[in-house]
């Protein structure tokens, strides 16, 4: 008599509409802050009369605090998020990525990266920050742009993988 097996179990797995919505939904989460600032900066430098970025402008404290203490805000984000983002990404299907919708997985990161290499400038030659913090703040959209970097080089590694 032949031993009893188990049942198989199989992991429900969430349908593939809701995978991209979720994956969408955290990309936004990572890639709208620098584009929300870049906007915000633009307005600012172009409103104000001096044409800098100064302290009387809400966006500068916050930009500062996050680029000077960035360990205590932004980990999180950098060590958790993105991780989920590009696991989500290599676990969904190959029409996810390739058509209508699954462009903007891709041109999202794209702008994002953009924009941080902007606003690194922006804050290095237009704002009112001296010299320890305007460093700092700097690294931090330098720091995010490579963190997007390197999902794009996954987006593009699976790319070339299906089209193999």
């Amino acid at each position: 008599m032949p031993p009893p097996t188990l049942p198989e179990k199989t992991v429900p797995r969430p349908p593939d509409g809701a995978r991209f919505v979720l994956l969408l939904l955290l990309l936004l989460f990572y890639c709208a802050p620098p584009i929300l600032v870049l906007a915000w900066s633009m307005y600012t430098i172009g409103s104000v009369p001096s044409h800098k970025i100064d302290t009387d402008s809400i966006l500068l404290p916050i930009v500062s605090e996050l680029g000077t203490r960035s360990g205590i805000y932004t980990n999180t984000i950098h060590q958790m998020i993105l991780p989920v983002v590009a696991a989500i990404t290599a676990a969904s299907p190959n029409k996810d990525l390739t058509i209508g919708r699954g462009v903007w997985i891709f041109i999202l990161p794209l702008l994002t990266i953009f924009s941080c290499i902007v606003d690194a400038l922006l804050f290095n030659i237009r704002s009112t920050l001296v010299e320890p913090n305007i460093n700092a703040v700097s690294q931090y959209f330098i720091g995010n742009a490579s963190n997007l970097s390197v999902y794009v080089m996954l987006l593009v590694g699976i790319q070339a993988r299906q089209s193999t």
